[in-house]
């Protein structure tokens, strides 16, 4: 009987001892399979190196909209090769490699030719082209910073790499890297539809940041560093429908807190080292026989004390909408923030002007801060 039990025992030991070995390696198969793996295949084998993965974003949701054409990032990374083949400009520096798994469809019926997008950081705007030294010829998107040429419906799928140092990569280490959408041209036509630089994060303690940028409406104030920090207040759903030659379409209102670059005139101007903007989200339909530019629409803001005008530099849009075409344009108005704190409902007063100056439309709003 004592040795029955034994057996049994023994038997009830390894099947526990089987059923945690077999969960240890279930844990570590699935360990493995949500690490990430290189976006570029042949790193490793044309840097000559080992690569690690220092930061990786699996869903990132960057698409641009140029024309017919959409632009799509469907995941990026960046990567460690200290042991690389190094680039002739880079010699002797601590090289990273950002890869981004992209497609590119073009929609329309002609021919569109579609320029690389580039990386830009830094309040002078340091550019970063593509670098497809390291990439198989199977997986090139765009021949070294020449045009891509696709038909009418056709799509391509691919990688594009940029090549960093350790210095430049250092300096963008804060949310204020931008990816600049290409320019298309399509048949004949050169689109001047309106171009969004995406923030993009190339690590984690700038992801939140970048997060948080992408929930606000893509003035001009942060691209083109008027602006060195923005926060979001409030916002407001509006749809006011205005005029008939040209149909504005207001369809929202954000409130952010906006704090001036040093140099960028805004503190003297206002007398404050912060302010805040409230910048419209207008959809545009041209029902004229002219093209029309959206920086002939015009903003006033009633305060009690104050009136404020729409800052032109710092809105953002179509650079121009073609005859029966529609657009989108982003206004922007900057107040003070004690205007913002003690106003609940603001008046505001939206024309479209002619050339020569007289207004063509004219509506007063209500903007509610939520």
């Amino acid at each position: 009987m004592k040795k029955i039990r034994l057996i049994v025992l023994l038997l009830s030991i390894l099947l526990v001892s089987g059923a945690c070995s077999h969960g240890g390696t279930a844990r570590e198969s699935a360990e493995e399979e949500k690490k990430p793996v290189l976006i570029n295949g042949e790193l490793e084998r044309r840097t000559g190196s080992d690569v690690e993965i220092m930061y990786h974003n699996e869903d990132p949701n960057i698409t641009f909209q140029q024309g017919d054409v959409t632009f799509t990032v469907d995941k990026y990374q960046v990567s460690y090769a200290p042991d690389i083949i190094f680039p002739a400009d880079k010699e002797g520096a601590k090289i990273y490699i950002v890869s981004l798994q992209t497609s590119v469809e073009n929609q329309s019926e002609e021919t569109a030719v579609i320029r690389p997008p580039y990386i830009i950081h830094g309040e002078n705007d340091d550019f970063h082209y593509i670098d497809n030294s390291y990439l198989a010829d199977e997986s090139i998107l765009f021949p070294d910073t020449l045009d891509l040429s696709l038909q009418g419906g056709e799509k391509q799928d691919g990688v594009l790499e940029y090549v960093l140092t350790q210095e430049e990569l250092k300096s963008m280490e804060d949310a204020n890297v931008r990816y600049s959408a290409p320019v298309v041209t399509i048949g004949d036509k050169e689109e001047t539809s309106f171009i969004r630089d995406v923030p993009l994060g190339l690590n984690e303690q700038s992801e939140e940041a970048v997060k948080a940028q992408n929930e606000m409406y893509p003035d001009r104030s942060i691209q083109d560093g008027f602006v060195i920090d923005k926060e979001l207040l409030s916002q407001s759903s509006i749809e006011k429908k205005i005029g008939d030659e040209i149909q504005l379409n207001v369809r929202g209102a954000q409130f952010t807190r906006i704090q001036p670059a040093p140099d960028a005139n805004l503190i003297d101007f206002y007398n404050a080292s912060s302010l805040t903007a409230l910048t419209l989200d207008i959809d545009i339909k041209n029902n004229t026989a002219d093209p029309f530019d959206p920086a002939y629409i015009g903003a006033t803001l009633h305060t009690d004390d104050n009136m404020y005008f729409d800052e032109i530099l710092l809105s953002n849009g179509d650079l121009e909408i073609s005859p029966g075409d529609s657009g989108k344009y982003y206004l922007t108005v900057l107040m003070e923030n004690k205007d913002y704190q003690t106003i609940e409902q603001f008046d505001l007063d939206l024309s479209v002007y002619k050339e020569d100056g007289h207004p063509l439309e004219e509506a007063a709003l209500k903007i509610p801060k939520e």
